[in-house]
């Protein structure tokens, strides 16, 4: 080894050494990228507290792991994200802020009744809490329940209220439905408290429930738009699917008005029912009674010669009864009046097919042309564009699927192979300086002489040079005659 290296030029050493160097540097780097823990999201989007709260039990559980996204998203290796995960939702940790009713798996026995009472509270408001955050447009909520006390002196007809306060996700919103849910849900949770005495407010304060309306008094402007939007947009939701189907995605647009009464009204209708009688008979009442009366009296003699003549007289009296049918008929707030539907179209429609869509449009709302609900169906087909037409063409945005194939690769395998490049460069640069200096080694490198051969090659190149070449003695000879 020690000769292979005498033998090698300067460059030659330097190119070795920097090959072997490189061939290190890959071969650790390569070796890094493979050999090391791969991070995965464990828990993301988490508030402080439950950050604190997982923290504080993964170090007990002695699990590595790291925390990115400015404090808010949990990474633990790749290997152990889902036994991780399972192992954190067995245990009873208080997460958002709230405990369940886990906090009486360790009871203590010598608790008072107030304190049990206590804890009772705040189990039940982190249970509801819990239920509550199951919805995905709720970021965190937090639920207070006001139960009135009960004892002997109390007051019997107090009741108990809620309040829920809401941490919408960035975007969404709750609908009336979901809202008025919400309600319901702490009011069958919780004994004593009806839907109307849970109050419900977003992150801004805004309330999202409403007194009920007691009349027409009470039915507010913003109650009354948010009947008639709501109103709107399910019959708009309808017409849509229909014209979905008829013309084709994208192919025409539909609005739909609705005129709304917003008085509450009662009709009370009387009518008198007869007996049933003969068919073509009158309508007459039932009799109930029936008196008659008959007085006979003294008549003169020429009167009782007359043989018609008579002395009595006879009065009858008759009682009826008539049936009687009440009919009372309530009418709430927001009953549906009118209905005003307009469909536009992009494709053109002749007659036949306008006249179809008209009726399939009007069975879809429930249009009554009584009520004077009108069907509008408008085309507006699109013109072709010409030479002169200055708008420009969108152009195509998609994104072919061996980019995308590209660009959703981990981190992981593209380190993977970029060590193993790595290391095949490094080893076929070391083959190359090998083969060069082999090459080199034969080329350059003279066979070593003996000695002995050293000693006769010098003695044959000193007889030759004191060897006179015979030109030269010619020469001299003919300069001397």
């Amino acid at each position: 080894m020690n000769g292979f290296w005498q033998g090698l030029e300067r460059r030659a050493r330097v190119g070795l050494v920097a090959g072997v160097v490189a061939i290190c540097v890959g071969l650790g780097i390569g070796t890094w990228w493979m050999m090391r823990s791969e991070y995965q999201t464990l828990f993301s989007n988490l508030s402080s507290e439950d950050m604190g709260v997982m923290v504080a039990e993964l170090d007990r559980m002695k699990v590595p792991y790291r925390i990115a996204d400015d404090g808010h998203t949990l990474l633990v290796d790749k290997d152990a994200v889902l036994r991780t995960r399972i192992k954190l939702m067995a245990k009873p940790l208080a997460l958002h802020g709230a405990v369940g009713f886990e906090l009486f798996n360790n009871a203590d026995f010598g608790m008072t009744e107030f304190a049990q009472k206590v804890n009772f509270q705040r189990a039940l408001q982190g249970e509801i809490t819990r239920t509550i955050m199951s919805l995905d447009e709720i970021e965190s909520a937090r639920v207070h329940l006001a139960t009135p006390e009960e004892g002997l002196f109390k007051r019997p007809d107090a009741h108990g209220k809620a309040s829920v306060t809401l941490s919408l996700r960035q975007g969404r919103a709750l609908s009336p439905e979901q809202v008025t849910g919400i309600q319901r849900l702490v009011a069958a949770a919780v004994p004593g408290v009806s839907a109307q005495d849970v109050t419900i407010i977003d992150q801004h304060g805004i309330a999202l429930t409403r007194a009920g309306r007691a009349g027409a008094a009470s039915a507010g402007g913003s109650d009354a738009l948010d009947m008639k939007r709501d109103m709107e947009t399910y019959l708009t939701r309808k017409v849509d699917g229909v014209i979905r189907q008829a013309l084709g995605e994208g192919e025409a647009l539909a609005s739909v008005d609705v005129t709304l009464d917003m008085q509450d009204s009662q009709v009370t209708t009387e009518d008198v029912t007869s007996a049933p009688g003969k068919p073509g008979d009158a309508p007459s009442g039932v009799l109930v009674r029936e008196r008659e009366v008959i007085q006979e009296g003294s008549t003169p003699l020429a009167s009782r010669l007359n043989d018609n003549a008579t002395g009595a007289s006879s009065q009858r009296e008759s009682e009826y009864q008539v049936g009687k049918r009440v009919e009372r008929r309530s009418q709430s707030a927001g009953t549906l009046r009118k209905v005003d539907v307009v469909v536009v179209s992009r494709k053109p429609l002749d007659v036949d097919a306008s006249a179809r869509l008209r009726e399939a449009v009007a069975a879809a709302v429930g249009a009554v042309p009584s009520r004077g609900d009108t069907i509008v169906v408008q085309t507006f087909a699109r013109t072709p564009a010409t030479a002169s037409d200055t708008t420009v063409a969108p152009t195509s945005t998609a994104v072919p699927p061996s980019q995308v194939a590209a660009a959703s690769a981990s981190p992981s395998r593209v380190a993977g192979w970029l060590g193993m490049l790595l290391a095949v460069v490094a080893l076929a640069l070391l083959v190359w300086l090998a083969a060069f200096a082999s090459r080199r080694k034969a080329v350059v490198q003279p066979a070593r002489l003996t000695s002995s051969q050293r000693d006769a090659a010098l003695l044959k190149i000193r007889a030759w040079m004191q060897e006179t070449p015979p030109a030269r003695q010619a020469g001299a000879g003919g300069d001397g005659v």
